[in-house]
């Protein structure tokens, strides 16, 4: 494969997509059809304009953030409902399948959903959290959106702006990046070391692997690509909240910029996440599915920026 620099990102989402084809384990290589379409679930990192179409009066200002500039600028040239200054890794997968941009879950206005559909929402978490301070989506939630949207898909008349039946089947994609939400309002809520490790983290993986298996027991679909979370504790947001500030456990900012209590959380995560697909494998017969190690390759950026694109 030969890469071709045509962005500041893209050789690192061109590494993502070929470790898609790499099996969560043993490395070696599986068997993956390129999707007609995708159903994509998650939060801010995934999320297509869902979060602005059900704010109303519990309206928060990081949800609304995305509808101004600097927000889209560099590729849609406006607000794009996006958390982003471009594409996001959902965008990039789409077009590289030469599949159209995903509509979200909750647009009215004229979607189409016959390549996918985004169910995923900004803020979201992947467990079900109480709290006037986090959008009440969540993970499990997403799905039952999703398996509703299946069945009732079955019995739209032929043409209909939907996936056609084989589009949930072999050639469907279920894409999910989830969890940092979690981690994100367990450190800004302090929860303390002990309860992040010993039950947060277990709960976020419980949470995917039921995610999953929901998924493959009221579909046909049998591909997933789950990546991994991304160090959070090197984000101008972690930081910029002082989350290190808030525990000593939480930090300290190593030489990276990076709070290495809140990376080292991400990094147990993915390490849970990884031998739970490997189990989910095992036990949901003739699926593949695949981890994508996202933090590899955003760290990698973080600390060599300059083999990037970025100054």
């Amino acid at each position: 494969m030969h890469l071709k620099r045509v962005g500041a990102f893209t050789d690192g989402l061109l590494l993502l997509l070929m470790a898609a084809a790499v099996s969560t384990a043993s490395h070696e290589v599986v068997r993956f059809q390129c999707p007609e379409a995708i159903l994509a679930f998650g939060g801010s990192s995934t999320d297509t304009g869902e979060a602005q179409s059900f704010t109303g009066e519990r309206e928060l200002d990081f949800v609304t953030a995305s509808q101004f500039l600097p927000y889209g600028i560099t590729y849609f040239g406006h607000p794009a409902d996006r958390y982003s200054d471009g594409r996001l890794i959902i965008d990039f997968l789409s077009q590289a399948f030469g599949l159209r941009l995903l509509d979200p879950y909750f647009d009215n206005i004229a979607p189409d959903f016959r390549q996918g559909i985004n169910f995923a929402t900004g803020g979201a978490n992947v467990r079900r959290v109480e709290s006037i301070d986090v959008v009440p989506i969540y993970l499990g939630l997403q799905v039952n959106q999703a398996i509703r949207f299946y069945h009732k898909s079955l019995d739209v008349p032929s043409g209909a702006l939907v996936p056609a039946p084989s589009s949930f089947g072999n050639l469907g994609l279920y894409f999910i990046f989830a969890g940092v939400n979690d981690i994100c309002f367990a450190t800004m809520t302090n929860s303390g070391v002990e309860r992040i490790r010993d039950v947060i983290l277990p709960e976020i993986v419980s949470n995917v692997s039921l995610a999953i298996t929901r998924l493959y027991n009221n579909s046909t679909t049998r591909q997933f690509l789950v990546l991994g979370i991304s160090p959070f504790g090197c984000t101008a947001f972690a930081l910029g909240l002082g989350l290190p500030d808030l525990n000593p456990a939480y930090g300290p900012i190593g030489q990276d910029g990076c709070a290495q209590g809140i990376n080292g959380f991400v990094k147990e995560l993915n390490e849970l996440l990884l031998v739970e697909l490997e189990s989910l494998r095992s036990q949901l017969s003739e699926t593949t599915i695949v981890y994508a190690d996202t933090y590899s390759i955003i760290y990698d950026a973080v600390i060599n920026p300059s083999l990037y694109g970025f100054s």
